[in-house]
């Protein structure tokens, strides 16, 4: 059985604007997946009721009058394009799990760019040794 893998998405996977992948981040995706790895997609865009200081006044607007505030309306969207760029190029069905939790999910190892950007190739050379040569997955349809 393969480690839990939490793999953060701006900075990490992609970078600019417009979103675009990073050197070797989209084949790595399928080699650690098949190498048998448990894929969670981790990023601040998947939580759009992170602890805040008015948090608690937004959900108590939110159920006496349906206010949505404009910060988690922005958060959609940020998730909304981010779903739609991995949908786009079949990588959305990689990820065995979507983190949208506050806090981090429980992993074995978290790929980001807090400590260091990502070395793909070195990465799927540690974890993923064993799979030389691998079809993309393919999107759903």
């Amino acid at each position: 059985m393969g480690l839990r893998l939490a793999i953060d998405f701006d900075r990490t996977l992609v970078s600019g604007e417009p979103l675009a992948w990073r050197p070797g981040a989209r084949a790595a995706l399928d080699r650690l997946r098949l190498a048998g790895h448990h894929l969670i997609l981790h990023s601040s865009r998947c939580n759009p009721a992170d602890p805040a200081p008015a948090v608690d006044d937004e959900i108590d607007r939110y159920y006496r009058l349906g206010e949505v505030p404009l910060r988690v309306l922005e958060q959609w969207a940020r998730f909304a394009e981010m779903r739609r760029f991995l949908q786009a190029d079949g990588a959305w069905i990689a990820f065995d799990e979507v983190w949208q939790a506050p806090g981090k999910p429980p992993a074995d190892l978290f790929l980001d760019d807090k400590a260091e950007l990502p070395a793909w190739a070195r990465i799927v050379a540690e974890l993923a040794p064993a799979t030389s040569v691998v079809a993309p997955i393919a999107a759903a349809g």
